[in-house]
């Protein structure tokens, strides 16, 4: 799939990033010592115009066939902003452009198979408050030993 990157962004018109963007989403900060971690308070944000409310399951759309196929560490991402994609607002904007700053920083994914004594290992791993209105999830993850 080389070039299929490249091909994406320019597809969105998203430009390279003045510096470079190594985590694909924002992450919830600990709040260490406390009893109880508490989820963030949810605003009341008006909801995008029809043009910006499509383009978010384009881009969805699209990276979700690349890591799909090559690049698995991007999925997580998607499944966060995935959830906010029927009513999307400027913060789901914003997680979108900074996926895709992501995607422009990081190198195109690679996978290689070759014959081996491979077995598959598959566990199951469960967090809590990863997603919007503290939703406990469960997800399960296959690799190859």
């Amino acid at each position: 799939m080389a070039g299929y990157l490249s091909k994406a962004l320019h597809r969105f018109q998203h430009p390279a990033p003045q510096t470079p963007q190594n985590q694909s989403h924002d992450h919830v900060v600990p709040n260490y010592g406390a009893k109880q971690q508490f989820a963030e308070i949810e605003t009341n944000e008006l909801p995008l115009n029809a043009n910006n409310k499509h383009y978010i399951p384009r881009v969805l759309g699209t990276f979700l066939y690349y890591t799909g196929a090559v690049h698995s560490t991007m999925l997580v991402t998607l499944s966060l902003i995935a959830t906010e994609r029927a009513t999307p607002t400027k913060s789901t904007m914003n997680k979108d452009r900074k996926f895709l700053d992501y995607a422009a920083t990081q190198e195109e994914a690679i996978v290689t198979y070759c014959a081996s004594d491979m077995v598959l290992a598959i566990h199951s791993n469960a967090s809590y408050l990863c997603e919007k209105g503290s939703q406990s999830i469960q997800r399960p993850f296959l690799h190859v030993k």
